[in-house]
């Protein structure tokens, strides 16, 4: 098939394009083929055939590649950070959770896991600058809307008009079919839409851990990596946080903190950019190094431990924090 027409990448002929259509059943495939591989399957010349695929490049990928120094200067291509809505927390985080990445906030059960992300989806719709709707992904218990409720009732103070209760999307997923939809199709839409600077899911754990067998570990991991590469697709493309709540696993090493470890093992820990781990203390411990102008609790509050396991701008920290009625609150010294 001669198609003299097409002089550039921007030039494809008619020809062509039906050419691809008749013999192709995605255009992404051609990217695979050599160009005298696809003139033999299409019916074009090889020159032809190069600039078809130079155009599928071009549309898939719209912008091609950076420098180092075009990203530093350009503000839109940099990072910004979601705040926890605690000054003592973000001082740790030095700011908050980075966007365009994957976080984790891994932990025992009932160690404030969820409490954290609650704030966080709260936290993201008062942000100024960057601020959005939250989608939080439960794949373990229910959504804990009644404390959802009780922060909001705080916040309200903040921002009497603003309706945060209609700006986080829940989501119920019991298996793996529910995940691949909901991440897959559902939380595309609503993020090419604009509507979302969060995405949690609560946890990423669940669901891998009951569904494989220790005799299944390679199929796990190739499954986890290409969970991870959606995850990360997504952050990256529309710069927002994702938050993966994870389970922890029993650690013989050694006592304390390192008595349990990440769940999902080095596959998924090699997924994650930042690990936060929380942590349960004793409440005396904790009272030993509150300070007074923190006392804001109505009721006794719940002490817990935040550490900072790795993330490429971050020291390894530790820092004691309390939940109450208004959410959580760092306390003493950073170590």
């Amino acid at each position: 098939m001669k198609t003299g027409k097409a002089t550039g990448p921007d030039m494809i002929s008619t020809e062509m394009m039906q050419a691809l259509e008749a013999n192709m059943s995605e255009s992404r495939q051609i990217l695979t083929l050599s160009g005298s591989d696809l003139a033999n399957l299409s019916g074009l010349s090889c020159r032809d055939a190069e600039l078809l695929k130079t155009h599928i490049a071009s549309q898939l990928i719209p912008q091609g590649p950076l420098t180092a120094l075009q990203i530093l200067k350009d503000e839109s291509l940099q990072p910004w950070k979601l705040s926890t809505s605690c000054p003592v927390i973000d001082k740790v985080l030095k700011g908050g959770f980075l966007s365009g990445v994957i976080s984790e906030i891994s932990g025992e059960s009932a160690c404030g896991k969820t409490q954290l992300c609650l704030q966080l989806c709260l936290s993201v719709q008062i942000d100024e600058k960057n601020g959005g709707g939250a989608v939080y992904i439960c794949t373990e218990d229910v959504f804990p809307s009644r404390r959802l409720q009780q922060l909001i009732r705080f916040y309200n103070s903040k921002r009497r008009s603003h309706k945060f209760g209609d700006n986080i999307f829940i989501e119920h997923v019991a298996d793996f079919e529910g995940l691949d939809l909901c991440v897959e199709k559902r939380l595309p839409a609503l993020l090419a839409r604009g509507m979302v600077k969060l995405v949690v899911i609560d946890s990423v754990a669940a669901l891998f851990r009951c569904h494989y067998t220790a005799a299944q570990m390679m199929e796990r991991a190739h499954h986890l990596s290409q969970f991870a590469s959606v995850l990360h697709q997504l952050a990256a493309q529309h710069r927002i946080p994702v938050i993966c709540v994870n389970q922890v696993s029993a650690n013989m090493d050694g006592p304390g903190i390192n008595s349990v470890t990440p769940a999902l093992g080095l596959t998924w820990a090699n997924q994650v950019t930042c690990r936060v781990m929380m942590s349960r203390v004793e409440s005396s411990e904790a009272v030993e190094d509150q300070q007074p102008n923190h006392t804001i609790a109505k009721n006794f509050p719940t002490y817990r431990q935040l550490s900072v396991l790795f993330a490429p701008h971050l020291a390894p920290a530790r820092i004691k924090v309390y939940i109450d009625d208004t959410g959580m609150h760092g306390i003493g010294a950073i170590t």
